[in-house]
């Protein structure tokens, strides 16, 4: 009987990893980055972000770069805008299937200003 429980454990021990790594290999993480640059030679900053297309509702789960704060916008509209530099409290932020971009604020002493988020 002892052999049975052993085996029994076994196989659901198995089981259970099995599916851990199943779902950690069909979670997927996207990335979306900003930029903004102020030159002296232009009037206006220049915002570049590529944009990101999510196929299913994620949420924000991290924030980097240099900043203070940052906007995402749906290229028509904003979504949500933070005011603080790299601010956490957009974290489990939900954003619903779609493009999104995202954009730093610049600090006052900044030319170049970066924002990057983690999505899932």
């Amino acid at each position: 009987m002892n052999s049975l429980k052993k085996t029994y454990f076994f196989v659901v021990t198995f089981v259970t990893f099995f599916l851990f790594l199943s779902n950690m290999a069909h979670a997927q993480l996207y990335t979306v980055s900003g930029k903004q640059v102020k030159s002296s030679s232009t009037a206006s900053p220049q915002l570049t972000c590529t944009g990101v297309k999510v196929t299913k509702q994620v949420k924000i789960v991290s924030v980097t770069g240099s900043n203070a704060g940052f906007w995402i916008t749906d290229g028509k509209s904003i979504i949500k805008q933070y005011y603080s530099p790299n601010d956490k409290t957009s974290i489990g932020f939900l954003l619903n299937p779609g493009t999104y971009y995202v954009y730093p604020r610049l600090q006052s002493t900044q030319t170049t200003a970066t924002v990057t988020l983690g999505l899932n």
